[in-house]
Formats: structure tokens, sequence, C-alpha cells
């Protein structure tokens, strides 16, 4: 949001923003009246719960998005962010509200308390009335009725098999040094939290409809980084060095179809290598027509960016970058900046642009033809 209004003239944007909440406290409305619902709109019925108390709800989940069938008139579980650990509940079959505590391993894990208060709040003052070390993001629930947060464990600094000389190939490739949130399960039957750590950071996360229930994760501001882990191996072996990876976001620029060497996002195009791009995920994806991973990249213009696994990820995974035509007069949407987006069965991906636009929507088939001319025009 800071970014946002950065982008306008912010002394201006924030007094305009001011003197329209203090109207709408005093009771100002609409200069045209909205029209009441007609004909079928009449029986959309919309029921709201206030089931947070001074904490921000970022997220919830009440399903598992490959089965909707999963968890059928079940809790509902919120992610409260930065803002407290206890994880708002509501029953809407029983119109109730409850709440739980995501743990932390380390109790030296960073907390939002310690935050400065750069100003008072017209409301709280300087009273710090955040207070979270789990800091969870996100959550998903799975095929068995488990939820799955994107949630901090401990403090940034890394396990061994996360940096360079570990045995995993994806640190082999390119080891981490830290990482600001890793992962969280909690079983409702059994009313306990798993605990997952992860070399890479996380933001937001999706199930692939594979045989490995491999869950798939986000890393906004987190270095151009995908990870993942294998939800299968991990519940097999309960080690997740060995049941995770990650890939740095690569493109073909050479053309020759296959990954090589690259050369850092800093650097010039070389023809006879690849490009490493510090593109960072915020929506991700799996696509479940041919198992690529499709995530969103904030920003001005912004991008849709799709990973082709190839047969040994990460040793093979390529990216392909889709930069949204905001400034080209042939384009149909002249947004900018995708937020949250999803992918439909069909494998069309659809997003949200910060710009207002409602969505964008890509064609797998236009987008391999679009990635030809983008891998043409860099070298």
């Amino acid at each position: 949001m800071v970014n946002a209004i950065g982008r306008l003239e912010t002394k201006r944007a924030l007094a305009l923003f001011a003197d329209w909440t203090d109207r709408i406290v005093a009771g100002e409305l609409p200069a045209v009246q909205p029209q009441r619902p007609q004909g079928v709109d009449r029986n959309v019925v919309i029921s709201i719960w206030d089931w947070a108390t001074t904490a921000y709800l970022h997220d919830e989940i009440s399903t598992d998005k490959r089965n909707p069938t999963v968890n059928a008139n079940g809790l509902i579980y919120g992610s409260p962010e930065e803002s407290t650990d206890f994880a708002p509940i509501l029953d809407p079959a029983q119109d109730s509200i409850s709440e739980m505590k995501i743990p932390v391993r380390d109790p030296n894990t960073p907390s939002t308390a310690d935050d400065p208060i750069l100003m008072p709040s017209p409301y709280w003052g300087s009273e710090a009335i955040w207070s979270s070390q789990a800091n969870a993001h996100n959550p998903m629930f799975d095929e068995l009725g488990r939820v799955w947060f994107t949630s901090r464990i401990r403090p940034p600094s890394y396990p061994a098999f996360c940096k360079a000389g570990s045995h995993i190939p994806s640190a082999k490739l390119f080891p981490l040094e830290s990482s600001g949130r890793q992962a969280a399960m909690y079983d409702p039957k059994t009313k306990k939290f798993m605990l997952i750590d992860t070399c890479f950071s996380t933001h937001h996360l999706q199930f692939a409809q594979d045989a490995n229930n491999t869950l798939w994760f986000s890393s906004a501001g987190g270095g151009g980084i995908v990870g993942w882990l294998n939800r299968k191996m991990f519940e097999e072996t309960g080690d997740p060095a060995k049941s995770q990876g990650w890939t740095a976001l690569v493109l073909d620029t050479n053309g020759n179809g296959q990954r090589d060497d690259y050369v850092e996002p800093d650097q010039p195009v070389d023809p006879t290598k690849d490009k490493r791009i510090a593109a960072a995920f915020y929506g991700i994806a799996p696509s479940p027509v041919d198992g690529s991973i499709w995530g969103s990249v904030v920003g001005f213009p912004g991008a849709v960016v799709r990973l082709n696994l190839g047969t040994n990820p990460p040793a093979t995974t390529l990216a392909e970058y889709y930069e949204l035509p905001w400034n080209n007069p042939r384009a149909s949407i002249h947004g900018y900046s995708p937020r949250g987006m999803d992918i439909d069965s069909n494998g069309v991906v659809w997003a949200s642009l910060a710009s207002g636009h409602g969505v964008c929507r890509l064609n797998p088939e236009m987008a391999k033809r679009v990635a030809q001319v983008v891998s043409e025009a860099l070298v």
C-alpha cells in the first residue's frame, strides 16, 4: 500500500484519502444513490462476521481448491499475518468464532512487537497492538482436511543444508543464506501443529495435482526463488532437507531449449548463455493441464511468469517471462502490476491488476508464442 501511494503525488493523495474518510465518518453518502438489486440479484444474501479483534486478517481458507467437497460445512481458518499469532476460526454453521495460537520453533524468533512505531496512531497512540512471531501469511487446505500455512518458525539464519557445500541439489545450484518465513501445518483432528523448515522464504502456497501432492511456495521479496515441498516424501521420511527444493528463474536467452550457464540479472545478455532474472513471485499456481508453475510479479509494469520444470528440476527448470503490455496500443489491456492470480482447469491464468483492472487472462499457446518473441528480443 505504501508503494502504491508512492506512485501518486503522495502528500496530496494522503490529504484526499483523509478527507474522504472524514466525510464518510460524518455520514456523507455517494452523490448518486446506487440502484437497488433487480431480478435474480435480489436472491443474493451476504452474511458478514466480525471474526477478528484488533488483528489484521490477510487471508482465509475453507476447502481444498483441488476438491471443493473437502471440509464441507466445516471451519474456516484465517491468517493474521504480522498482527497476532492467534489465527481466527469461524464456524459458519454454528455462527461461532474461536482462535488458535500458531507456534514457533525457536523462542528467539523475531516479533512485530519489537518493530519501531514511526508515528502515533490516531486511535491507539504509541501502544504496540501488533505482536506476532509466526507472521502467518496464507493458509491452504489439503485433501485430508489439514491446514497448511506460510508461517515463520525461527530466526532468519539458515540450517547448514541450505548453504554452499550442502548435498541438496537445489543448494548446489543456488545456495541460500537466510529466509524470513517458512511453513506450518495444523491438523484439526489432533489439534496439533507441525513446523517445517524451508531454506527459501515463503509467501503464498498452492498444492499441485500430482502424485506427490507437491506444495509450491511463492517468495515475494525473496530474491527470485520459487520453492516446493514434496509432501509425499516429507510425510514418509520426516526429512525437510530431503523433501524440499527451489529454483532460480532462468530464461533460455540462447534459445537452445535447455538450461545452461547463465549471466546474472545485473549483467548484459550473453548470446551463448542463459539469463537469470530477479523477479519474485507474489501469487503462485500449478497448472492442472501440463504441470507448469505460474506466478505473478508485482511492480511496473509487472509480469506473469511460467516455470517449465523439465525432467530433473531444478537443473532442467526454465522460466518464461510475460510482461504486461501496458503501453502497447494494440493490446487489449493497459494495466500494470498483477497481484493475486490463479489458473483455471483449462490452463488459463487469471490475475487482478494493481492498476484497478479486473483481470488479465493468458492462454498457454499464446504464452509460448510471446516467449519466443521475448527471447529473440533479449538476444
